[in-house]
Order: C-alpha cells, then sequence, then structure tokens
C-alpha cells in the first residue's frame, strides 16, 4: 500500500470546505441563491439538488482526511479532476449567467479553476511512488460486481456527455444547471468505472459513503418542493432506480467486508448519523418552530413527527450496536454497558412524544419521557467518560465539547434552551461518529488484513495485486 502525501491531504481539507460552503447555500436555503450562491437558480428544487450533492461529497470527504493510503483516495482524487474540469467549462459557456463581483462567485470560480490542473499534477506524484504489493491478497469484489460498476459508469458517462453538449433535452431546466449536474454526474460515472477496474474494497469503501448517502438527501432535498418536481418522469424514476440500487449495494458490502464488531459499529454509525441528519434537516421542514427556545423532541408532534420518531428509532439501534461493539472488547465492557442502558433513553423519546413547551401544557406521556431522559443523561456522560479512557486524545476532545454542551444545555436560558440542547446532541453523536471502535480501528486506517478469508459467496474469489 502507498502512504498517502500530505499535499493530497491538504487538497481534501480545502474540497471539505469548498463542499461545506456548497452545502450552507443550497442545501440550508435553495430559495435564496440570488444572494447566497454564484448565480440565481430560478428553481429552488434544482437548486436543492446541487446542496445534495454537496452535502454527499462533504460526507466522503470528511473521513477520506483520516486515510493513510493512496489506494484509499485514488478514484475520488481522479473523479474530483473531471467533476472540476467540467464544472469550469460549464462556467466559461455561461459565463454571463454568474453574479460577478460577489463573493460566492469569487469562491465558486476559484474552486474549480485551480483544482483541474493541480490535481494532474498531484495525481502523477502520488501514482509515481505506486508499487505493487508483493504477494498480497486484498479483500476484492465480486467479479460480476465489478462489471456492474464500470458498465454502470461508462452507460452514466455517454448519457450525460450527450446531455452536456444538448442541455435543451432536459428542459424547462436551464441549460447551465444541466451542464453543472452533468459535471457531478460525470465525475460519478468515472468514480463508479474505476472502482470496478479495481475491483477492490479498499478503493470501493470511501465512495461507497457517497454512494450511500446521496439518495437520501436527493429525496429530502426534493421533497421540500414537491410541486417543482415531475416524479413521474422516467429520466427521474430511472436516475432514482440506479441511484438506490448503488446505495444497497454499497451497504450490503459494508456488511459482508467486516467481521461481527465491525458489522456492529456500521449499524451503529449509520443509526447515530441518520439521527444527527434529521435534526439537521428538520428545522427547514418545521420553520414553525424556533430552533432557539424549542427542544429537539418537540418535532415528534404535527408535521412530520414520523421522521423525528424514526430518528429516535435509528439513534437508538445505533447506539445499542455500538454499545455492543465496545463490550466485545474487556477494556471498554463497561462503558459499553452502560451506553447500551443509555441507548433505552431513544427509544423511550420515540413512543412518549415530548411536551409543547410554548404552551405549557403538560401530559402524561411527556411527563414519562422528562423522568426517564434523567437517567439516560447521567448514563450517557458516564459511559462516554469510561469509553473515553479507550480512546485517543481527539475523543478526550469530544469528550470534554460534550461536558461542557450538556453543562450549557441545562443552564441556559429558556429562549436558548433549544439551540443549546442541540448543540449537546451534536457533540455527543459526533463522538459516537468517530469513536475507534475495538476491530474497526484497522479498517478506517486503510490496513490490510492478511487473514482474510472468504467468508461469503460475495467473497469466494481473492485477486492477488
Amino acid at each position: 500500500m502507498t502512504p498517502l502525501r500530505w499535499p493530497v491531504r491538504v487538497w481534501i481539507l480545502a474540497e471539505l470546505l469548498f463542499g461545506l460552503f456548497g452545502a450552507s447555500a443550497v442545501l440550508l436555503d435553495p430559495a435564496s441563491t440570488a444572494t447566497n450562491f454564484a448565480w440565481p437558480i430560478r428553481s429552488a428544487a434544482a437548486a436543492a439538488v446541487l446542496g445534495a450533492f454537496y452535502a454527499a461529497v462533504a460526507l466522503m470527504l470528511l473521513p477520506a482526511l483520516f486515510a493513510r493510503t493512496w489506494e484509499q483516495v485514488r478514484a475520488v482524487v481522479a473523479a474530483a479532476g473531471v467533476l472540476t474540469s467540467v464544472m469550469l467549462l460549464a462556467t466559461c459557456l455561461h459565463w454571463g449567467v454568474f453574479a460577478h463581483g460577489s463573493a460566492a462567485f469569487g469562491l465558486w470560480f476559484v474552486s474549480y479553476l485551480v483544482p483541474p490542473p493541480s490535481l494532474l499534477v498531484l495525481y502523477v506524484w502520488q501514482q509515481s511512488a505506486v508499487r505493487p504489493p508483493p504477494h498480497f491478497s486484498r479483500p476484492s469484489l465480486p467479479t460480476w460486481l465489478s462489471r456492474a460498476l464500470m458498465v454502470n459508469g461508462a452507460m452514466l458517462a455517454m448519457v450525460w456527455i450527450f446531455i452536456f453538449f444538448l442541455p435543451m433535452v432536459l428542459a424547462p431546466l436551464p441549460e447551465v444547471v444541466v451542464r453543472v449536474y452533468a459535471g457531478w454526474f460525470l465525475g460519478l460515472a468515472l468514480l463508479l468505472w474505476l472502482t470496478g477496474r479495481a475491483g477492490t474494497w479498499t478503493e470501493l469503501r470511501l465512495p461507497s459513503l457517497w454512494l450511500i448517502t446521496l439518495p437520501g438527501l436527493l429525496l429530502v432535498q426534493l421533497s421540500r418542493f414537491p410541486d417543482q418536481v415531475a416524479w413521474t418522469d422516467p429520466g427521474l424514476l430511472l436516475t432514482a432506480l440506479d441511484l438506490t440500487a448503488l446505495a444497497v449495494a454499497c451497504g450490503v458490502l459494508w456488511l459482508r467486508y467486516h467481521g461481527t464488531t465491525r458489522r456492529l459499529a456500521v449499524v451503529g454509525t449509520a443509526g447515530v448519523g441518520i439521527f444527527l441528519v434529521v435534526i439537521a434537516v428538520l428545522p427547514l421542514l418545521r420553520p414553525d418552530l424556533d430552533v432557539r427556545a424549542r427542544w429537539v423532541g418537540e418535532y415528534a408532534r404535527g408535521s412530520y413527527g414520523g421522521l423525528m420518531t424514526f430518528a429516535y428509532l435509528a439513534l437508538g439501534t445505533g447506539a445499542m450496536a455500538l454499545a455492543l461493539a465496545f463490550r466485545r472488547n474487556p477494556p471498554s465492557r463497561r462503558g459499553g454497558t452502560l451506553l447500551a442502558l443509555a441507548s433505552l433513553g431513544a427509544y423511550v423519546s420515540a413512543v412518549f412524544p415530548q411536551d409543547d413547551t410554548a404552551t405549557g401544557h403538560r401530559t402524561v406521556p411527556g411527563t414519562i419521557r422528562e423522568i426517564a431522559l434523567i437517567p439516560t443523561f447521567v448514563l450517557l456522560l458516564a459511559a462516554l467518560g469510561l469509553l473515553t479512557r479507550t480512546q485517543g486524545r481527539p475523543a478526550l476532545v469530544l469528550y470534554v465539547a460534550v461536558l461542557t454542551l450538556g453543562a450549557l444545555s441545562l443552564a441556559a436560558p429558556a429562549d436558548w434552551k433549544g439551540i443549546a440542547g442541540r448543540a449537546f446532541d451534536a457533540a455527543w453523536t459526533v463522538w459516537m461518529l468517530f469513536a475507534q471502535v475495538p476491530g474497526r480501528a484497522a479498517d478506517q486506517a486503510g490496513e490490510e488484513e492478511p487473514a482474510w478469508t472468504p467468508s461469503s459467496p460475495w467473497s469466494s474469489t481473492t485477486r492477488v495485486r
């Protein structure tokens, strides 16, 4: 395996920041592109789609910062080169529609002008250090899946190259929007083709995060503007089916290519991640609830209440899975036990919705919830404290943030209880997302496992590379 050189890591950080900027504009407020984006997009739904792409790529680049080998990020770098090149070409072709002189356009232009040549240099420089591993078996993808990824990538490339040169086929969408979409899909096409050609889980693992999160983010974004979406359009349905199939396949691979502890860790990360995404999205769907003063649990009542209930169920399942994974390692067994007990509080929150704090009306379910969450709060802090002792310095920093924000959520004035509670929820869920679960550290570091055995039909063929 080839160590990842620091200039590539710096580039990943820069692209992550650009992705977060794009997501903050067209993910959170896609209806205000006239003031917060590089150019005004008339359709909020069209802008919201871009927000989903930016958010999904940011979720992929965040763990990519911690990659240790070039093979883990090689396909991502190559796909980024194609994506940024197409974006730069689209910008030049539609120069007149952009908001020249604005800070948003300046950031947009720089983020697509600099990467194409710099990525080419970085790719050639890093690739020159690659040496074939001597008789080393790596976890390989099934042959049929590798071929399916390559075929899917080739077909996507042909379709979107055609659309890029004839954007009027997707009218009434503006041509600049269509060509920007083409940039994203052509980047995805190359990503699929390269990971299929490599045929190893090592190279697909990070891109799979993008593939898994993208369909859900697109659905959430489009559902915010249902009157602007042609839900029965054949092209939209075919794209949705393709992306969903890719997400399901990657989800299955995450479970297939890891042992019991790692499977639990994957389920745990997914459950906690779903909760974090939902509490970030719900303020957009329920603007009637003031995020500064209203608790997260109040979303369980009224519109989209089912989504909040689902988030609590996902959180409970995810926390329980992580607790079971921790319990498999003796040094973290006590912390895992306390975390398992704390996870029951999420199920209580799903069953017993929180009372409306605006009216002050008290109900029996709301009272039960409040009583049950007191020991949950204590158990959670104790569990994270014990588990932090088995983690590294980043976990200790996060735990200090959890304690600080937990104290602030209790002491905050009524008008700021909501925002303080959200900050506390974000702190401890992020701790869980980045916890080094025993048995998962080597996988996260990108280290190969010499003792790989074909434990399932999916891995019955092992390639020597």
